[in-house]
């Protein structure tokens, strides 16, 4: 602008950083103002260069104060949320940093023990102080580990490892230390040792572990000194108990079983559980007589009753047992020759304990061969399925089959299910064995219906085994796969399975309740039946066991509950079918106590397909016309093993107008007397399998309106007194009798029966 000026670099060494323009007054410059520009100028490039550095010190310490910020707080975040226990001690043994795992191990909060001395607050299981044993600078952390008593007084194991942190002049600024709460850990492995070793059910040692102490045992042994002894203990009636009353009481009685025989047990004597039923007891002995009496110590202990719910229960122990080194060198061989003896005292009347000896091996064998030819059998299609006809006792019609397994055995011909089914499920096959059977009767039926046959319901039985989820998918697609309506299959489950879990049986009943199959409750009154549950099963039938059916006609016991089982089948609005009828006196009496339907061998035997088919072309029928009621008339039954008396009587009540029946023994009395209304009853007192005044004491029970007499030429005063006053005897006779006698005594007989038949008053 027209004034005096001056240029002056601003430099720092050799780099430039730009020029200054100096401009003073407003003439020329003298050569001593130019030297004091100079001056200043040269000064103030100083200056202004020291400010632009400083500007550049502050911006680098912002940038380091931000990254060093950014590190501590992942630092801080990798302490506190790793899950490792942090702990920073000073050289004085303050705690200077405790992060939140050490908190939650050790139960204080940080802020209650930073600056306190670590060693007073924390301590060990043996309540020394806890010390860190740290390594120097730059070397691999120490590791150690130790329990560590928390503040409520819980025991932690912990795994640390510490390193020191020095000053300048070496001295010990911190010591770091990061730690693992590994006290779960510990706990699972000690679980997970405990349940390989014992069982959990009864606390004592399983198969593993007794497998150890009979080879601790056996190293014991020198020169055949002392004897090892490995001993099967069964608890026969423990499979009974857990059908009837349930499995919570087999447990419970087999937890009594185990403190009983876990008493035995010392440095000798080992007791372990090895099986659902079994025990097995390893001991060392000096010989055989020593090891018999404590296998009779041991039945004698196992004899004593047993308590569930109040009551007594025995188990019915047996044992079977091997000796080494007599029998076999190792554990395996030792299991195979004492379950070789138990089967032995299993199927003993009088020994309750048996030692093993080479011959009972062949029966092992055989078992062996039996179950591998089982599982070829299902392998070649040799297990086919008969089927049995059911009848209506309302029409006599035939209503149903059921399909029963059998065992087509190239060598041995065909087999009953009685001789594998418990075979098939001990070793699991019943699950495709079932399957099978469920699949081929689902398409036997098809087959009768493309016949243009009439459609008929096929019953199969489901095992105990095959009663889960299972089932349900298995059934649909089992009616999906052959086309068979739902309402023509009907799944029978026994009474027993169905109350080893009801609430369980109910879900799985409503399942398949909902897809349309019949359900039916088979061997009905033989388990447990809980009748809370049993009201909720959607059922459709209960079957009425054949143990029951059998001597329908001569135990009054099984009469009742054949009554009491039709009648609360229909009370729960559910028909009732007698399995195992065989006589015309079983079925005339099911047929009088209401029960709907029947199967058997009166109606027919079990079947192949082609002969079923038959029967349903010909409508194969129950004649049921002796089940119809007949008018009374005077009938007297005369039982006596003499065939020439029977004939004798018929003569002497001949001219009297009676209609007279004979039998000669009690069975066939029973059979006559159900399927006709007898007034009058004489019998002799001495015959075969059953006396006289025990058949009129049964007949008294089953028909009282019938008036009974004994006509004997034997006099067992005793038992003919206590008939007598028993009520079970109306009049006793002698032989050989007065014809004038006998004809009164019948006629005030049959006077009586009248009188009673009239009134109702037995």
């Amino acid at each position: 602008r027209g004034f005096p000026s001056l240029r002056v670099p601003l430099s720092t060494g050799t780099r430039s950083r730009g020029m200054m323009c100096l401009t003073v007054g407003d003439g020329p410059l003298a050569e001593d103002d130019r030297q004091v520009l100079e001056t200043v100028g040269s000064q103030i490039a100083v200056a202004v260069e020291r400010a632009h550095l400083y500007g550049n010190m502050e911006r680098l310490v912002d940038e380091r104060t931000a990254a060093l910020e950014s590190e501590r707080a992942l630092l801080a975040a990798v302490v506190n949320l790793s899950g490792a226990l942090v702990c920073v001690v000073d050289g004085d043994g303050s705690i200077r940093l405790f992060n939140p795992a050490c908190e939650q191990t050790s139960g204080w909060r940080a802020e209650e023990v930073l600056g306190r001395p670590f060693r007073d607050l924390f301590r060990r299981a043996d309540n020394a102080p806890v010390e860190f044993n740290a390594s120097p600078a730059g070397t691999m952390p120490v590791q150690q580990s130790g329990e560590w008593v928390a503040r409520d007084g819980s025991v932690r194991s912990v795994i640390w490892s510490s390193t020191m942190l020095p000053r300048a002049d070496g001295s010990v600024q911190y010591v770091v230390t990061a730690g693992m709460d590994v006290t779960e850990l510990r706990r699972a492995e000690e679980s997970l040792r405990y349940l390989s070793n014992f069982d959990r059910e009864t606390g004592l040692p399983n198969d593993v572990l007794l497998r150890d102490r009979v080879r601790q045992m056996q190293a014991r042994v020198i020169d055949g000194k002392p004897l090892l002894g490995y001993m099967l203990l069964r608890l026969t009636r423990l499979q009974v108990i857990r059908a009837s009353v349930g499995v919570e009481a087999e447990q419970a009685l087999l937890r009594q079983a185990a403190t009983r025989l876990g008493e035995l047990q010392d440095a000798d004597l080992t007791v372990a559980r090895t099986g659902e039923r079994t025990f097995t007891l390893a001991a060392l002995r000096a010989n055989e007589a020593e090891m018999a009496a404590l296998a009779r110590l041991v039945l004698e202990r196992m004899d004593q009753a047993f308590v569930h719910d109040g009551e007594d229960v025995h188990l019915d122990p047996c044992i079977g047992i091997a000796l080494f080194p007599n029998d076999a060198d190792d554990y395996d061989g030792l299991t195979q020759d004492a379950e070789a003896a138990l089967q032995r005292a299993l199927a003993s009347k009088d020994e309750r304990y048996a030692f093993y000896r080479p011959e009972l091996n062949d029966g092992v064998y055989e078992r062996y061969r039996f179950e591998n030819a089982l599982r070829r059998a299902l392998e070649r299609d040799e297990l086919i399925v008969y089927y049995q006809p059911q009848a209506s006792l309302a029409t006599g019609q035939l209503i149903g089959f059921e399909a029963l397994l059998r065992w087509q055995h190239p060598e041995l011909g065909l087999i009953p299910p009685g001789r594998f089914i418990g075979l098939a499920e001990e070793t699991g096959m019943v699950l495709p064995i079932g399957e099978r059977v469920l699949r081929l009767a689902c398409e036997q039926s098809m087959a009768w219906q493309r016949e243009g046959l009439r459609a008929v319901p096929v019953s199969v039985n489901l095992s105990a085994r095959q009663f889960s989820e299972r089932i349900v998918d298995t059934v649909a697609k089992t009616l999906a796969a052959t086309g068979l309506e739902p309402k023509l299959l009907e799944l029978e489950l026994t009474e027993s399975a169905s109350m080893e879990d009801p609430q369980k049986t109910v879900d799985i009943l409503c399942k398949l309740k909902e897809m349309g199959v019949r359900l039916a409750i088979d061997d009905f009154g033989t388990g447990y039946s809980n009748l809370n549950y049993l009201k909720r099963f959607p059922v459709d039938r209960l079957k009425l066991d054949q143990s029951f059916v059998r001597d329908l006609t001569s135990d009054p016991d099984d009469l009742a509950i054949a009554r009491a089982v039709i009648a609360m089948g229909h009370g729960l609005r559910l028909d009732v079918i007698a399995e195992g009828v065989e006589t015309e006196g079983q079925l005339a009496l099911l047929a009088q106590h209401g029960c709907d339907e029947v199967q058997g061998y009166l109606f027919g035997r079990p079947a192949a397909p082609e002969d079923c088919g038959r029967m349903l072309r010909e409508e194969k029928s129950l004649a049921l016309d002796k089940l119809q009621p007949q008018p009374y008339h005077r009938t007297l039954l005369y039982v006596d093993d003499e065939v020439n008396l029977l004939a004798a009587i018929r003569r002497a009540m001949r001219q009297s107008g009676y209609r007279v029946l004979v039998a000669s023994n009690a069975r066939e009395a029973f059979e006559i007397l159900a399927t006709n209304e007898v007034g009058v009853i004489v019998c002799d007192q001495r015959m075969r399998g059953m006396s006289g005044t025990e058949f009129l004491a049964r007949v008294k029970q089953m028909y009282p309106l019938a008036v009974r007499m004994v006509l004997s030429g034997y006099t067992d005063l005793q038992s003919v007194t206590e008939a007598v006053n028993r009520g079970a005897i109306f009049k006793f006779l002698t032989k050989p009798w007065i014809d004038t006698e006998l004809d009164e005594a019948v006629r005030e007989a049959f006077a009586e029966f009248e009188s009673k038949r009239l009134h109702g008053n037995p």
